[in-house]
């Protein structure tokens, strides 16, 4: 009887564990993909029904969020078509008797999905699906495993929407034709850096867009500009970066009776500082400290540094220093 009841707990505790893991890790790819962007344009949503019904709240939802996640300042037409297939598989009630509360009831939509802009067009297919097993009616009511509908749907509509996106990039490139303003073209890439500004001061095709994008934004005298914005982000980055009694915006030594010197990094640091006391307004002392941060971060990825903590900020601070050429 112990057995049987130890063997039931840790099955309960089991499923609960590995669900809740699948629900964390599809959360935690969902976030990570509404970092994304696209252009956009004049989107045309169609729901098309079947003999099962038409489409549900969460998943018209997930496609109203996938279409808000794009600028949509552009004129292109975007067809988004979302038909509800004729398998879907309803709740099986009658598991409760036959099941021995071991079978789960399962339910499951399906759905078509198309997205049409142009010639380029991406399709696909998503089964929308919740299982309740019968202990958990009794324990938790209503207790769906896995993710919300809305954001299994949001998350195929918009790799739908990035992948024709893709294509029109791709097609511009081999015809040589850019499909997109350039007061237009370049707007993203505000955003984009906002996202990430260490990906920004390291990338080197997202700096050349940046530096094509800033004066274009200049003209436009926008006071609230996605470039005012990144420029506050930075701002922000560089005035909280801090590593050592040195490594930081407006050092400070006295903080410490002996600042100590751990690395090269704080080495050069210090160097820079010394710099800046005895020749202030000097540009030399900031571009001899670049060059020197180069050459370590070189080193430090040559030898390859299992000093994971300082290579990651040596990189940001490479990063804070190129962005710092590019917006001021």
């Amino acid at each position: 009887m112990k057995i049987s009841f130890i063997l039931s707990l840790f099955s309960f505790f089991f499923f609960n564990c590995e669900l809740m893991t699948i629900r964390s890790d599809h959360t935690y790819k969902v976030s990570q993909l509404k970092k994304s962007i696209c252009w956009g344009g004049r989107f045309n949503v169609q729901y098309v029904e079947s003999k099962n019904g038409g489409a549900g709240v969460g998943v018209e939802k997930g496609v109203n969020d996938a279409i808000t996640q794009c600028e949509n300042h552009l004129e292109d037409r975007i067809d988004i078509t979302i038909e509800r297939t004729e398998d879907d598989e309803s709740l099986n009630y009658g598991s409760f008797v036959f099941s021995l509360f071991l079978v789960p009831l399962a339910e499951s939509t399906g759905y078509q999905i198309k997205v049409v802009k142009k010639k380029f067009i991406s399709y696909g297919t998503i089964v929308l699906s919740k299982n309740i097993s019968p202990w958990y009616i009794f324990l938790i009511p209503n207790y769906f495993f896995g993710t919300s509908h809305e954001d299994l749907v949001f998350e195929e509509v918009f790799n739908h929407i990035l992948e024709v996106e893709e294509q029109e990039r791709l097609y511009a490139i081999e015809k040589n034709k850019p499909t997109i303003p350039l007061e237009k073209k370049f707007r993203n890439v505000f955003r984009e850096c906002s996202y990430d500004l260490n990906e920004c001061g390291r990338n080197e095709s997202i700096q050349l867009r940046l530096k094509a994008a800033i004066p274009i934004e200049k003209k436009k005298n926008n006071h609230n500009s996605d470039l005012l914005e990144l420029r506050e982000k930075y701002n922000t980055k560089e005035k909280n970066f801090a590593h050592g009694c040195f490594c930081r915006r407006n050092p400070d030594p006295t903080l410490f009776r002996n600042c100590p010197v751990e690395s090269d990094f704080d080495s050069i640091c210090e160097v820079k500082y010394n710099c800046n006391q005895l020749k202030p307004g000097d540009h030399s002392c900031s571009a001899n400290f670049g060059n020197q941060l180069a050459k370590l971060h070189k080193k430090l990825n040559e030898n390859k540094s299992s000093d994971y903590y300082l290579k990651e900020k040596v990189k940001e601070q490479l990063a804070i220093m190129q962005l710092k050429l590019i917006l001021n």
